[in-house]
């Protein structure tokens, strides 16, 4: 116990505030893989967030008992698992994709991961300052992608960990770490990702009858069509254990899947579907979790065939619920909608002459810019306030700000979140 008589480690203060954020409660109205609002019950972006952390954790737990000595902290994995999404905007991957193509002419674009790590150093607050004060190991942690935007020889251009804003953070979170090596933590944390999004998303799927894996389970035709789909889908390899998966290499890790969740056929919603749907992914997730070690060069280790195992889950649901023509035609209404978003707001930061006619939060996003980064950055400094305002929406509040801009809502003037 400390002298103030404090009993939580370092990483376990990270953890309470991030919980205590309002940035981690906004997850509760922000898409997972579907609009928030479904008529089945589905995990949104906080819940599949929580599952990340309490997975973090749990690896982490699994790796000090099987190494002995091992330099890893659960609390710091367990923090960075919150932590992870906090950058989504509304509406997922697909407004992140849309922020970043709009705000690319004017700074150093968006990126969710990037997001995440600006919104724990600077965006939130903790005792009346910018940024929660997390640990730098916990920071670390959050780095999926340790490397700044356009940094020569990184392993991916589409993926950065931190923005140009947030460098002096990144390098003292860094210092004395390999280049493009994750730390312990964020290894930890990104499986758990990986397997929460794997696992929890093909049970909802399943659970609601869109995603068939008894008719894959019995069709070989089927089988091979979803195969050819996932290889062809491929654009870089999976992995640098596995520069190249061959379609025979896919329809055994398939069957593989099979015998892990040994589906059968039964009646959708009841109680014997439920328990088989609870008791396959409860097998799933222990069974990635023991595929992880620690290899003698201390660095993470996840075996080949379980890397392709959960990408091929993963694709389950990109193939079967993200690429239905029903959800695409909904995201282009959600691109277009963060878009004419972006372009209104920016247009009237750029316009307005009386600033306290602006929405309270963009206002003051837009002043500690203002204060934080060279006034000669103008329009670098109005793209990135309004791209840090429309990342703390949740898909409620963007549609209800989308209709009131263009004077379709019988919204009032006494609908108070627009001025807090």
């Amino acid at each position: 116990m400390s002298a103030n008589g404090d009993f939580r480690t370092p990483a376990q203060h990270d953890t309470d505030r991030i919980q205590y954020s309002s940035a981690l409660r906004r997850l509760d109205g922000v898409t997972q893989v579907v609009a928030v609002g479904e008529r089945m019950l589905l995990h949104n972006r906080l819940t599949h967030t929580i599952k990340v952390a309490q997975l973090s954790r749990r690896i982490s737990q699994y790796l000090l008992h099987s190494h002995s000595g091992l330099d890893l902290d659960p609390d710091a994995a367990e923090a960075a698992g919150l932590a992870h999404d906090l950058g989504h905007p509304p509406f997922g991957h697909i407004a992140e994709h849309a922020l970043n193509d709009v705000m690319k002419p004017y700074t150093d674009g968006y990126e969710g991961n990037a997001q995440s790590f600006r919104i724990v150093t600077k965006l939130a607050r903790s005792r009346h300052e910018a940024g929660l004060h997390l640990t730098d190991r916990t920071l670390n942690g959050i780095l999926k992608y340790p490397w700044m935007h356009g940094t020569e020889g990184a392993p991916s251009k589409k993926k950065w960990g931190a923005y140009a804003s947030e460098q002096p953070d990144f390098d003292r979170v860094r210092k004395g770490a390999d280049p493009f090596i994750k730390s312990l933590e964020a290894e930890v944390m990104d499986w758990a990702d990986d397997i929460s999004y794997a696992v929890h998303d093909l049970q909802d799927f399943y659970r609601a009858g869109i995603i068939p894996l008894e008719l894959l389970r019995d069709r070989e035709d089927d089988r091979e069509e979803f195969v050819g789909r996932v290889l062809g889908d491929l654009e870089e390899p999976l992995h640098p254990d596995m520069p190249h998966v061959s379609p025979d290499d896919a329809l055994s890790t398939l069957s593989n899947i099979f015998n892990l969740t040994q589906v059968t056929s039964t009646e959708t919603g009841s109680m014997a579907h439920r328990d088989q749907v609870s008791r396959m992914g409860s097998k799933l997730i222990n069974h990635f979790v023991q595929q992880t070690s620690v290899n003698a060069q201390g660095l993470f280790d996840v075996p080949a065939q379980g890397r392709l195992q959960v990408h091929i889950l993963k694709q389950l649901t990109w193939q079967h619920v993200i690429q239905n023509p029903a959800l695409a035609t909904v995201q282009k209404g959600q691109v277009a909608l963060i878009e004419e978003l972006f372009k209104t707001l920016y247009a009237w930061l750029e316009k307005e002459k009386k600033l306290q006619r602006l929405p309270t939060r963009l206002r003051e996003l837009e002043s500690f810019i203002r204060s934080d980064e060279p006034e000669s950055a103008i329009e670098a400094r109005r793209a990135r306030a309004v791209g840090d305002y429309l990342s703390s929406l949740t898909e409620n509040q963007a549609l209800d700000l989308a209709a009131r801009l263009k004077g379709t809502t019988f919204s009032s003037i006494q609908d108070s979140w627009l001025a807090t």
